[in-house]
């Protein structure tokens, strides 16, 4: 059984790149987002609590989640309604595969 779902996450934590090689999804993570999201989705660091980041794994927040938004999110940032920076943009960072891939890493497997 936990063979099974080691081979599951192993085959949803990968992506392709634009040039068709294989994609470290679960690395892309921990060096982008971890800081403020938690390896685990949670948010539950220094800086997730500090700018008050939501739990990507509480069923409210994924009941919200619009893959699209958080495509644009994610490469253009995002700001408070008074223009307070609450996360940088990714969009010159990241490829579109590597934000698309990061985007359905915590839609697929940060439950």
């Amino acid at each position: 059984m936990l063979a099974a779902a080691l081979a599951f996450g192993a085959t949803h934590a990968r992506a392709e790149d634009a040039a068709g090689g294989a994609m470290d999804v679960p690395a892309l993570w921990k060096k982008n987002c971890a800081s403020c999201h938690g390896e685990d989705g949670k948010a539950q660091t220094k800086a997730g609590k500090s700018k008050k980041v939501q739990d990507l794994t509480n069923p409210e927040v994924r009941a919200k989640f619009d893959r699209d938004r958080m495509i644009k999110s994610t490469k253009d940032g995002m700001k408070s309604e008074d223009g307070k920076e609450l996360m940088k943009p990714y969009g010159e960072k990241l490829s579109d595969a590597e934000i698309a891939a990061l985007i359905d890493y915590i839609v697929n497997t940060l439950k």
